[in-house]
Order: structure tokens, then C-alpha cells, then sequence
């Protein structure tokens, strides 16, 4: 079914504890681990297993079936909550920029009744808000896009993503 292997090397170097030989011990660490989360046992162990009671092969073979139906069903259950909450996100992000859209068409609307009506004091406010919202939302935005990304470069490797990327 499912193994994960994951391969880890480290190299630590210390000095050495004499002072008249200056030369540095070295010491390399190597580790492997491999995580096996099949509900099947090896050929090996199934063969032993035959031996005591043919049966449990099929159960094994059933079990592994049941296993392979509830990850399916998982991961598609998993993908239906991620569609939904991106459907969301884009709904939600449209109607921002509709409503943004809008109130920067009221704010002009409103400069341009001011300016027509003789009133340059009130056009001014209206037009320095229009223009500081537009400015707003293109800080706020490139500030949101650069910490997104930061958080997508340093975000962490679990194991399982570890062994689908590198093995």
C-alpha cells in the first residue's frame, strides 16, 4: 500500500582534545527510517500466515481493500472541503472588489457633483479618499501577497511529503 522512507545525514565536527595535535575528529550520522502503514504483511509473513490458517490471507487481503476504500473516500472528502472553501474565497474576494469598485465610482461621483455644484474644499476631501483607497489596497495588497509567499517558502516538510518528493 503506502511506504515512506526518509533519509536523514548529519556531519558534526569537533576539535580534538589535545591541544598539541590541532587536527579535528569528524563524525558523520546516517539514519533511515522507513514507515509502513499497510495494513497487508510482507510476502514473507503471509506465506507463515497461509501456513497457520489459510483464511488470513483473505482477510488481509480484505482488510487491505477496506483500507484502500476509506483512503479514497478520505482524500475525496479531503479535495470536496478544499474546492468549497476556494469556491468561498473566490466569492468572497470578487465581491470585494465589486464593492471597492463601487465606492470608488461614489467618491468620484460625489468630487465631481462637488466640483460642479462650486464646492472645491468638499471635491478635495472626496478626492483625496478616492485616491488614498486605491493607494490602500495596492499597499495592503502587495504586503499580503509577499507574506503569503513567505509563509509558502518556509512552511515545513512533513514526512509523508518528504518521502513523495524525494523518493
Amino acid at each position: 500500500m503506502s511506504r515512506t522512507s526518509l533519509k536523514r545525514a548529519g556531519a558534526k565536527i569537533e576539535p580534538k582534545a589535545s591541544s598539541e595535535d590541532q587536527s579535528l575528529i569528524q563524525t558523520l550520522q546516517a539514519e533511515h527510517v522507513v514507515i509502513d502503514d499497510s495494513p497487508m504483511p510482507s510476502a514473507d509473513e503471509l506465506t507463515k500466515y497461509k501456513e497457520l490458517d489459510p483464511r488470513l490471507v483473505d482477510y488481509f487481503m480484505r482488510i487491505a481493500d477496506e483500507e484502500r476504500a476509506m483512503r479514497h473516500e478520505a482524500t475525496k472528502q479531503s479535495m470536496d472541503i478544499i474546492a468549497k472553501d476556494s469556491k468561498g474565497k473566490h466569492q468572497e474576494r470578487v465581491l470585494g472588489l465589486i464593492f471597492a469598485f463601487v465606492s470608488l465610482l461614489g467618491f468620484l461621483g460625489t468630487t465631481i457633483i462637488a466640483l460642479y455644484l462650486d464646492k472645491p474644499w468638499l471635491a478635495a476631501i472626496f478626492s483625496t479618499l478616492s485616491i488614498a483607497g486605491i493607494v490602500s489596497a495596492f499597499v495592503t495588497g502587495a504586503k499580503q501577497k509577499r507574506i503569503a509567499l513567505s509563509q509558502h517558502s518556509s512552511a515545513p516538510v512533513s514526512v509523508t511529503d518528504a518521502g513523495r518528493c524525494c523518493f
